[in-house]
Parts: structure tokens; C-alpha cells; sequence
């Protein structure tokens, strides 16, 4: 009981905000912007680029991205998986149109949980874990691209709510999950 009251709670609470999004003019100057943030994260590229990184790169490099195409097959997985389980509904708010292609096909038809925000966490936190090994005698070089990716991952965790692909609570839990797929990945 306590738990259907909960849900429904979430869900009017994802509605409302949508709808205030939807009616806000400053936001929908953003969306050019924002929409950026949805080419940069779409799957399919991570994959070819960390796939060939694999294939032509010294050894070290290629174990690096090892490492992400396991986190990606992952997160592709499970949230393939609890798309199809959950079945939510994109906020109906949503423009197919402005989507970029190949993103509202088979599971990604579907809004919950958030794959963006889970690749976005996911990779940023990966090229977090570079970043320090990189420029670990370089403490502006570290803090400044760490202070990137956390930007690229809140941007594109945003962008998802604001152009109206998700609801607050499919982006909340898809950036959990992203943070559960980076630990996850440096376990396995």
C-alpha cells in the first residue's frame, strides 16, 4: 500500500514538473543547446570509438577501453531490460521529431530509467578515472577535467528533463545506475 502511494506520488510529481517545464519560453530557447547533449551521449558512437581504441591502440589504452565497452554492453543491457519491463510512457510533451535518430526505437521507446543519464554517468566517471591517471603530477590539469566530465554528465542528466525525454525520476534513477555500472565495471 504504502508503495503504490509512493508511485503515485512520483508520477504526479514527474507530471507537474513536466507540465512547468513544457509552459516555460526560457527553456525552450535552450533546447538547440541542450540537444547537443543528446548527440554526445547516444550509445552507438561510444561503441564504435572505444571498439576501433580497442583494436588500434597500444595496450594499455586498449585495456582502457576494455573497460568501457564492458560498462556500455552493461548499461545497454539493463536498461534495454527495465525499459521493457517498465514500460513507461515518454512525457507525452515529448517532440519524436527533435529526437536524435535511433533513439526512441524498440526499449528506447520507452522513458524509464533514463539511458543517457546512465551512459553519461557512466562514461564520465570512467574519464574521471583517466583524467587522474593521466594527470596525476598535474593538479590543475586533474581539477579541470574532472570539473568537465561533472559538467557533461549534470548537462546531459538536465537535458533530459528539460527537452522533455524524461521525467525527473527516469534521470534520477538512470544516474544511479550509471554510478552502480562504473563501480560494477571496475569489479568485473
Amino acid at each position: 500500500m504504502f508503495f503504490i502511494k509512493l508511485k503515485s506520488l512520483l508520477i504526479n510529481q514527474d507530471l507537474y514538473l513536466a507540465k512547468k517545464i513544457d509552459s516555460n519560453e526560457f527553456i525552450k530557447k535552450l533546447k538547440k543547446y541542450l540537444i547537443l547533449f543528446e548527440f554526445i551521449f547516444h550509445g552507438v558512437p561510444w561503441f564504435i570509438i572505444c571498439f576501433g581504441i580497442f583494436l588500434l591502440a597500444n595496450e594499455k589504452v586498449s585495456y582502457n577501453s576494455l573497460i568501457f565497452i564492458k560498462g556500455l554492453i552493461i548499461d545497454l543491457i539493463v536498461v534495454g531490460l527495465l525499459k521493457l519491463i517498465t514500460r513507461r510512457a515518454r512525457p507525452s510533451f515529448n517532440s519524436e521529431k527533435e529526437m536524435v535518430a535511433g533513439t526512441n526505437i524498440g526499449p528506447d521507446k520507452f522513458s524509464f530509467p533514463s539511458g543517457h543519464s546512465s551512459r553519461s554517468v557512466l562514461i564520465c566517471s570512467l574519464l574521471i578515472d583517466i583524467s587522474i591517471q593521466c594527470f596525476s603530477n598535474k593538479k590543475l590539469y586533474k581539477i579541470a577535467s574532472i570539473a568537465f566530465f561533472c559538467f557533461l554528465a549534470i548537462g546531459t542528466c538536465l537535458s533530459r528533463i528539460l527537452l522533455l525525454r524524461h521525467y525527473l525520476s527516469d534521470v534520477l534513477v538512470g544516474a544511479f545506475l550509471g554510478l552502480f555500472f562504473y563501480i560494477l565495471t571496475n569489479f568485473i
